[in-house]
């Protein structure tokens, strides 16, 4: 028998890349004002919380594809790191989804 389990569904999408600012030497010092500049890693994601993680193909699994384009991100961090630059991450996450996933597929 089937047992019914309460849930909550996330998309997040967490990207990886650089940014650009001023304030090097404040940043140690909470200052200094940073921006984005490019991704170079993006890492889409479904969360089911009784379930787990499920990686989505951005361009053959979301709609629209470009979901998280003009939304602001729920978390950026930039990190100055001397020589390589300025490292940054953002994320962003929606719990507003609808889910369609075959039979054959199932988690359980």
């Amino acid at each position: 028998m089937w047992e019914e389990k309460s849930s909550t569904l996330f998309v997040s999408l967490l990207e990886h890349g650089y940014g650009d600012g001023d304030g090097y030497h404040d940043h140690w010092r909470g200052g200094g004002s940073y921006s984005w500049v490019e991704a170079t890693n993006r890492d889409l994601s479904m969360k089911l919380s009784t379930w787990g993680n499920v990686s989505i193909d951005e361009d053959e699994e979301m709609v629209p594809p470009n979901f998280f384009e003009n939304q602001d991100p729920d978390d950026e961090t930039f990190e100055p790191t001397g020589n390589e630059g300025i490292h940054a991450e953002r994320q962003y996450a929606d719990a507003e989804a609808i889910v369609m996933w075959p039979r054959s597929q199932r988690w359980i």
